[in-house]
């Protein structure tokens, strides 16, 4: 059983992460390709891995891949919103995008744990994880995501909190008034900004809206991968990033 799961994961990695990883795409068709078929892989392997033992295989496999096709679309959507802010040169729709990101990203996620994808809500701002399960009546649970903690530290460490920014964009992001320099693992960017996890450092000499849209689509990406979270529910009864909670 653990070979066939890690071996789905590895099947999952090899087909939805292209070799060109751009937070951009030529098009809204194929953007909107990867997105929905990013949901529905993940949500449809996670869902088998999470199933319960009196479930159908391709009853459930068949419920996680809709789902997550779903939530996948509205990743899409809160993306295209990235888009039209950036063309407007302002801040108007940061904050509606990470809103419909982050339901998209809750429905994705309920489906790869095997859940009805009403079930459980998640907003994330930094390192917090804010959750609501709606099941329980609406039980709250806040969470810290130790990558995501890390991450506000290298801010810290590296620059200063823009708080008017931050608030704006609902995104911890700092500032510095030298080079940045990014491509690690963790993060993807370039001398003018970068992203680590959910967390963006730029070089307050370069900024733009354009410069920051871009960084916060990579955020996005980050908070799609997290999602392979899910997997890890049956198997090993951990999660590799909301691990620490309250």
């Amino acid at each position: 059983m653990k070979k066939t799961i890690f071996y789905l994961i590895f099947v999952s990695f090899v087909f939805l992460f292209p070799l060109k990883t751009n937070a951009q795409f030529n098009n809204d068709t194929q953007a909107a390709f990867y997105d929905i078929g990013f949901g529905a892989v993940i949500g449809g392997i996670g869902a088998i891995i999470n199933k319960k033992p009196t479930e159908k295989t391709g009853n459930v496999f068949i419920k996680g891949f809709w789902q997550g096709a779903l939530g996948g679309y509205f990743v899409f959507e809160s993306k295209r919103l990235i888009r039209a802010t950036v063309k407007q040169d302002s801040y108007r729709y940061f904050w509606p995008s990470k809103i419909v990101n982050s339901f998209g990203n809750s429905i994705l996620e309920n489906a790869a744990a095997n859940r009805d994808f009403w079930e459980q809500y998640h907003f994330n701002i930094g390192f917090n994880r804010l959750e609501f399960d709606l099941k329980n009546k609406g039980k709250f649970t806040y969470k810290i995501m130790p990558f995501a903690l890390y991450a506000t530290v290298n801010g810290f460490i590296n620059g200063n909190l823009d708080v008017n920014k931050s608030l704006c964009v609902g995104t911890f992001i700092f500032k510095s008034n030298k080079e940045i320099q990014g491509g690690n693992f963790f993060n993807a960017g370039s001398a003018e900004a970068y992203s680590l996890t959910n967390q963006i450092l730029y070089d307050e000499n370069f900024f733009s809206i354009s410069t920051l849209g871009h960084e916060i689509i990579h955020t996005y990406q980050y908070e799609q991968a997290v999602n392979f979270n899910s997997f890890f529910i049956k198997p090993k009864k951990i999660t590799l990033v909301e691990s620490i909670h309250f």
